[in-house]
């Protein structure tokens, strides 16, 4: 399914850099309390960003409780499976998000971020901005919720309908793919190709 969000998966955690941040020995009698948790949540989201990045799926699904929920807009995705293929997706269309502003509150990371990928460029989007609130269990995500703010989405509706538009009289099959057929490689696949053909000939 085509989703303003789409290239987004936002706020990794590094389950091998949590352990080792988060579980330091408590003193006797004392409780962790969340300001000694922030600095290593805020050190480890930066440098996950980073591996996002270079889309290693294998390592970025080991960083998510099984029952994680990634939500955006619209749009509710559940399980490391359905994670699995969104991640392949951004793979193939080349996500690139950046933090721009990162705030902790307990064990829940609130960032602000902007975005590039394939497809925004060949829809003439520059960058597209959202916030991300990230909230952990223990030291793995279980839940992302991706908010898009509404001149975002006034911009990406804009620059979609003139090409989903072509895509449906034309490709009246591959329209269905995408509208219907969730995140997969072959539909990030399949959504650039038509976009590229989209360009050339309108």
């Amino acid at each position: 399914m085509i989703n303003k969000s789409s290239g987004l998966s936002v706020g990794v955690v590094c389950l091998s850099l949590a352990v080792g941040a988060l579980s330091a020995p408590a003193v006797p009698g004392q409780e962790e309390t969340a300001p000694a948790a922030k600095p290593a949540l805020a050190k480890i989201t930066r440098d996950c960003y980073q591996i996002m990045k270079k889309h290693d799926i294998e390592k970025l699904l080991t960083f998510y409780t099984d029952d994680a929920v990634f939500e955006m807009d619209d749009m509710t995705i559940a399980g490391k499976e359905q994670l699995r293929d969104l991640f392949e997706f951004d793979a193939v269309n080349q996500s690139q998000v950046d933090i721009l502003d990162l705030k902790i509150d307990g064990m829940t990371v609130v960032l602000r971020t902007s975005e590039i990928n394939e497809s925004f460029r060949l829809l003439g989007i520059q960058a597209d901005f959202a916030k991300a609130t990230v909230t952990f269990r223990d030291s793995l995500i279980e839940k992302v919720k991706i908010e898009s703010p509404p001149e975002s989405q006034e911009l990406f509706m804009g620059k979609f309908e003139p090409f989903s538009t072509w895509v449906s009289e034309r490709y009246p099959d591959d329209f269905n793919k995408l509208m219907t057929g969730g995140y997969s490689a072959d539909n990030a696949k399949l959504l650039l190709a038509l976009l590229k053909e989209w360009r050339e000939k309108s």
